[in-house]
């Protein structure tokens, strides 16, 4: 018995084993992720969820970024992924890191599903499962759970997909509905996008007939009723937002796309000097961002046994081959020039910004090439041993020319530039040493190869040595801190929240203080970063202090925030004070603008935090009339008398001095005490939106556009109270048809065990 059980599940086993030995230093650890979009995004936003969900209140409205925005709708806040409720008991900070750390199990476990779905043996599946599960953009996006999370959804998506092709059981239509609806709930729309791709491959391996054309066709219908609970709300909130009415900038198939000048990482490892990082950036991939992944090393063995692979001529070779060229040529972005064509045959996906996200389906198309090249391996074994013992050859004689300092010349001049020192030392340095383990990686392969020509059970041993390569290579790339610095009291934030009293909501800040702290993924460092990031107030890091800041990082921005604002705030110091920005985060090495006052300093960090005059969070105002946005920004602009606002769509009115009062605040509900001696508006500071209803004294009325940005509700004469709500557009709708489709994945289960003509 148990031998069996081996048997089944030893592959399986072996992949968990080995995604222990990988992440052994995390585990063991009580470090938390921070890099990047952990910090500035996946934490506050867990955090945020992590807070109303254990109150037993679903989160709707975000009050921490800029003037407020959506919640659900935003996508990529995975409000409905199960994950979210797997990881609730823990902290936000440790939920983000077992989320992410079993990402990469449910990467790995889903590529050897599928490599052996195609026929792979156990060997050649864990070498794919380790090529995606713990390659380089797997652990290059280590900073972003979001795109990892779709990444390693979408090799399930594959399996189920070949399941349904080859099986024909409605019970496999459910399980595609749900890995594919669980690409989408994890935040990745992307991917999601780009699943029918994996169903056309599962069609090419098994052949098209009517029956699966209908299966995968229902999996599709059922797979839109699964995400309708975030789907609708986000059809919603982007008809809204600067993304969704904006046009697609000149730039954006360049930033952060994969310059063909680092091609060459997948071979070498290192190939950026951690912290010559800007630097090279600057000078080699044109300045634009180029690493959105901080390491694409797919490492020597698994471009080998791809090569291999691609000899196979089978079915699953040309279908995953595909896959994989169209990841790698989309991922260039304006460089590759494919995807400014899909961009006007497809308009609709010029909505979706960094190229160098397509490299997941790069690596969702390697795996089963790998597995492809390590079952070919013993019909090739002498032409598999030359391959790798030349490719080890010229790795060799590569690392000899950089470390002679002629190859990153090379590479410069292409690039119209010169390597200059330090920068050509350390470059020297790390291509070197890259090259020359990539060569001895090769040369074990080689040796490995030949060996099983006598034992052919040596070849178990590739995994192993696939893993140690991709170990060395990206092991370094999911880098931790203490919680204690995410848990530490910002002394600013502090400062903010006491001078509002609890009487009424705090005040807004803005940040002008530029961070001078440099990050490294590899060389440590993140504890300074850090402090300087929540301390300097950068959006989103200062949700979990309760402090709003004018900034944009979640998807969907209001537009007419971006238009008054600007698409990155960078028109929010000139405006901040009309809404309520009172506290800005300075530089200590800079004089103090006009009208500040410092009223808190960091000297370590070289930052303060200013006080300067504003408009407070709501107040009693006089009424410029307007007839739509462009008409209210010109007005604005223009200059207002004070105690006036333009309010689109409201009459002529004088002004006046009102009283207001808090009564209650709650990110949905807003109740507040007002007195005006004659008809005005009472204007509150808070992004106004779809979803936000007005009452006044119990009874509905319009709730106006304000400033352009904000809100405003006409006031007669005397005291009355007044109510705000919020309520998720379609999101009524949206459950409905979720729980629509959970009954049909779950009636396709209960009716589906039985083949529909199936092959013999």
């Amino acid at each position: 018995m148990p031998s069996r059980v081996l048997q089944r599940w030893g592959g399986l086993l072996s992949v968990v084993g080995l995604w222990a030995l990988f992440f052994a230093p995390h585990l063991l650890s009580d470090g938390v992720p921070y890099y990047r979009d952990q910090l500035v995004t996946l934490i506050p936003i867990r955090h945020y969820l992590h807070e109303r969900l254990l109150s037993g209140e679903l989160p709707m409205w975000y009050p921490f970024e800029s003037l407020g925005v959506p919640f659900i709708g935003q996508i990529v806040t995975a409000t409905f992924h199960p994950q979210t409720l797997l990881f609730l008991p823990l902290s936000p900070a440790l939920a983000v890191k077992f989320n992410l750390l079993g990402g990469y199990l449910l990467g790995a476990g889903g590529a050897y599903a599928l490599c052996r779905a195609l026929g792979s043996t156990r060997p050649a599946a864990l070498c794919g499962a380790c090529a995606l599960g713990f390659g380089g953009y797997a652990l290059g996006v280590s900073n972003n759970l979001v795109y990892l999370m779709g990444l390693a959804t979408l090799p399930w998506v594959a399996w189920a997909s070949l399941r349904v092709t080859g099986t024909r059981r409605l019970a496999d239509a459910a399980l595609l509905m749900v890995a594919w609806a669980l690409v989408f709930l994890a935040g990745d729309a992307q991917m999601f996008a780009f699943c029918p791709l994996l169903m056309l491959a599962a069609l090419c391996v098994h052949g098209v007939t009517r029956r699966s054309i209908a299966l995968l066709a229902l999996a599709g219908v059922g797979t839109l009723l699964l995400i309708s609970a975030e789907l609708l709300p986000a059809l919603a909130v982007s008809g809204e937002s600067m993304r969704g009415l904006g046009e697609v900038s000149t730039t954006l198939g360049r930033t952060w796309a994969l310059h063909p000048l680092r091609v060459p990482e997948l071979l070498i490892p290192g190939y950026v000097p951690d912290a010559f990082r800007n630097q090279m950036v600057a000078e080699v991939f044109s300045g634009r961002g180029a690493l959105w992944s901080t390491t694409v090393f797919a490492g020597a063995l698994v471009v080998l046994l791809t090569a291999v692979g691609l000899s196979v001529r089978s079915r699953a070779t040309w279908a995953f081959g595909g896959i994989a060229l169209l990841g790698l040529w989309l991922s260039l972005g304006d460089y590759g020039g494919l995807l400014p064509l899909t961009w006007k045959l497809l308009p609709l996906l010029s909505k979706f910004r960094f190229p160098e996200k397509y490299l997941a389906l790069f690596w969702l198309g390697l795996a089963p090439l790998v597995a492809l090249g390590a079952d070919a391996l013993a019909a090739r074994r002498r032409p598999a041993v030359l391959a790798a013992a030349g490719a080890a050859a010229g790795c060799a004689v590569l690392a000899a020319l950089a470390w002679n300092g002629v190859l990153g010349p090379a590479v410069w001049r292409v690039a119209g530039s010169s390597l200059t020192a330090p920068l050509a030392g350390a470059v020297s340095s790390a291509w070197g040493r890259g090259l020359a383990c990539s060569a001895g990686f090769l040369a074990a392969a080689a040796a490995l190869i030949w060996a099983s020509g006598r034992r052919a059970r040596v070849l178990w041993l590739l995994p192993l040595l696939v893993f140690a390569e991709l170990l060395h290579g990206n092991g370094a790339h999911l880098p931790l801190v203490s919680p204690a610095e995410l848990e530490a009291p910002n002394a600013f934030a502090t400062t903010v929240l006491e001078a509002a009293g609890g009487a009424r909501p705090a005040d807004r800040a803005t940040r002008l203080a530029r961070l001078d702290v440099p990050s490294t993924v590899t060389l440590g460092g993140g504890e300074l970063w850090v402090r300087a990031m929540r301390q300097a107030l950068r959006v989103d890091s200062n949700g979990p202090d309760l402090v709003a800041v004018f900034g944009t990082n979640l998807p969907a921005t209001p537009a007419r925030y971006g238009i008054l604002f600007g698409s990155s705030s960078e028109q929010a110091a000139p405006w901040a004070p009309a809404f309520n920005g009172c506290f800005w985060t300075v530089s200590l090495s800079e004089p103090l603008p006009s009208g500040l006052e410092l009223v808190s300093r960091q000297d370590a960090l070289g930052m303060g935090l200013a006080r300067g005059a504003c408009l407070p969070r709501a107040y009693v105002a006089g009424a410029v009339p307007a007839g739509d946005m462009w008409q209210a920004l010109r007005r604005l602009r223009a200059g207002l008398p004070p105690g006036m606002a333009v309010v689109e769509g409201a009459p002529a009115l004088a002004s006046t001095a009102g009283e207001v009062q808090w009564l209650e605040l709650h990110p949905e509900r807003l109740r507040l005490a007002a007195r005006a001696p004659r008809p005005s508006v009472l204007v509150i500071n808070d992004q106004f939106a779809r979803g936000w209803s007005a009452f006044l004294d119990g009874a509905a009325v319009p709730l106006l556009p304000a400033n352009v940005a904000a809100r405003a509700l006409p006031l007669p004469p005397g005291e009355h109270e007044v109510e705000l709500r919020y309520a998720t557009p379609n999101l009524g709708w949206g459950l409905t048809l979720s729980a629509v489709g959970l009954l049909l994945a779950l009636a396709l289960v209960i009716l589906g065990s039985r083949p529909l003509g199936a092959r013999q």
